[in-house]
């Protein structure tokens, strides 16, 4: 009876810690002794002359801010990610103009990172209202710190993809389809997309993918738009809440948007390290927000064709 009781118990114990080694591989921290520089802070290249880094150790991170240090922890759950005691060094930065700003608004949005993903060229930092941070592999070992890495993934044959529902709108244009959700939207023949993660994110512009690779100012007449399908349950309600407790971001403006296919969203003006277009609606019960910078003639135009494909 005692043999039959105590073989009980080893079963039991090795049950056990079976269990919780499952549960520590489904939160293992795949980030942990990668290193990354930040190619895109919020819609905007870093400024000029600017190296922001960051470096994942066992739960604890560090990195530079373009001016000072910084470091604290970060917590991974799933696509969930959260960063805590961030602190930074204190030095002040004269050079280049806006230094200091970009330094407050980078640990800001570290601060309120709520998810990530990752591909092999690309780190993507998600805050609630769907801004993110986009990083490239860093080696600090490296002269220049870059790592080359794969080209980031295209759409396939978009040109191909037929709207569904929208009539043809009066400029030449071709389709990008969120192969994942569905979601579509039509652009301007000249432009590109790339930074796509399906069901999530893509980027759509109106320049080539490596104009801008050594943070120079925007041209005048290049513009760059932000599609973020964010996750369901999300409401437009938290996301303004997200904008107006944020010290850096300022709404200028809030009015209805109709979408072609009859659809009711909202038009934002957002004014946060520079001026965005936000159109946000619902799509069978996912919200889409589009975020534009730099040239804003075309955005409503582009925005409008919204819709979901079949």
């Amino acid at each position: 009876m005692m043999k039959r009781i105590l073989r009980l118990i080893i079963i039991s114990t090795i049950t056990a810690v079976f269990l919780l080694t499952a549960c520590q591989m489904i939160n293992q921290d795949n980030l942990s002794g990668s290193s990354w520089r930040l190619t895109e802070l919020n819609g905007s290249k870093p400024l000029p002359e600017t190296k922001l880094t960051i470096e994942f150790d066992s739960g604890e991170i560090s990195g530079r801010t373009g001016c000072n240090q910084y470091g604290g922890q970060y917590n991974i759950d799933g696509e969930k990610i959260n960063f805590s005691a961030v602190y930074n060094t204190e030095m002040a930065c004269q050079n280049p103009e806006g230094i200091m700003e970009q330094e407050q608004v980078y640990l800001e949005s570290l601060r309120e990172a709520i998810r990530f993903s990752q591909t092999e060229s690309n780190l993507f930092i998600f805050d609630s209202t769907g801004k993110v941070l986009i990083y490239e592999p860093y080696d600090p070992d490296l002269a220049g710190g870059l790592v080359e890495t794969a080209e980031v993934q295209t759409p396939t044959a978009v040109a191909e993809i037929e709207m569904p529902t929208l009539e043809s709108p009066g400029w030449e244009h071709h389709v990008y389809r969120d192969q994942e959700t569905g979601i579509t939207i039509l652009i301007p023949d000249t432009w590109i997309v790339t930074g796509i993660i399906e069901g999530e994110y893509a980027i759509l512009q109106s320049y080539p993918e490596d104009k801008y690779i050594g943070g120079e100012p925007r041209d005048e007449g290049d513009t760059k738009c932000d599609l973020n399908i964010r996750p369901e349950g999300s409401s437009l309600e938290d996301l303004v809440e997200q904008w107006t407790s944020s010290s850096m971001t300022e709404i200028l403006s809030d009015e209805p948007f109709l979408l072609a296919n009859g659809v009711e969203g909202r038009r934002f003006e957002i004014q946060s390290l520079g001026k965005s277009i936000a159109v946000v609606a619902e799509l069978e019960e996912r919200l889409v927000v589009l975020s534009c910078f730099g040239e804003f003639d075309r955005v409503d135009e582009i925005a409008s064709t919204l819709t979901i494909g079949e």
